[in-house]
């Protein structure tokens, strides 16, 4: 047991939440992954380009979990966090999936926050820069999905529809995520 924590049991949650985000973070790698290699259009090179972006910073992300599972004396998790079943048919769902992801990454960092606040210093400063920068990827992605302001100045936001009304499985943002 590390001297940050006054029980193992305090210890060994931390670990839990910190191997839960590095498979959550590890899915979201092989998603994005796969994702720009399914894009088609017009579109294409831009949102392949930023998917591969995303895909790389996620591999950076479980990383960057997975020195922190061992500075704390843990077993860095072998697994994967849960990949979508839906197959995504446009740009357009491949956004609402990422959403999905980046919205439950802010769940778990959030946890993680919880747990160390107060705690470690180094633990906590890493929680917070990634809650902040989980929910800015969130704000992009739902830049992403607004539509462009219509004849009669109105815009038509996608990011408030649920996935249902596009024709495919509705998700709990934090379906699969364990904490």
């Amino acid at each position: 047991m590390s001297e940050l924590f006054e029980h193992a049991t305090e210890e060994r949650d931390v670990i839990r939440i910190l191997n839960s985000i590095l498979e959550h973070e590890l899915a979201g790698a092989v998603r994005y992954t796969q994702h720009s290699l399914m894009v088609f259009g017009i579109d294409r090179a831009p949102l392949v380009a930023w998917l591969r972006a995303q895909a790389d910073e996620s591999l950076l992300h479980a990383q960057q979990v997975g020195e922190m599972i061992v500075d704390l004396g843990g077993e860095v998790s072998l697994g994967i966090g849960p990949l979508l079943d839906a197959t995504p048919r446009t740009a357009t769902d491949i956004l609402r999936e990422s959403l999905v992801h980046e919205t439950a990454a802010v769940a778990g960092y959030r946890s993680l926050l919880h747990l160390v606040e107060g705690r470690s210093v180094v633990l906590e400063e890493f929680a917070r820069q990634m809650v902040a920068n989980e929910v800015k990827h969130t704000a992009e992605v739902r830049k992403m999905l607004r539509e462009p302001l219509g004849h009669d100045g109105e815009a038509t936001d996608a990011a408030a529809y649920p996935v249902a009304a596009w024709g495919h499985r509705a998700a709990h943002p934090f379906e699969g995520f364990q904490q």
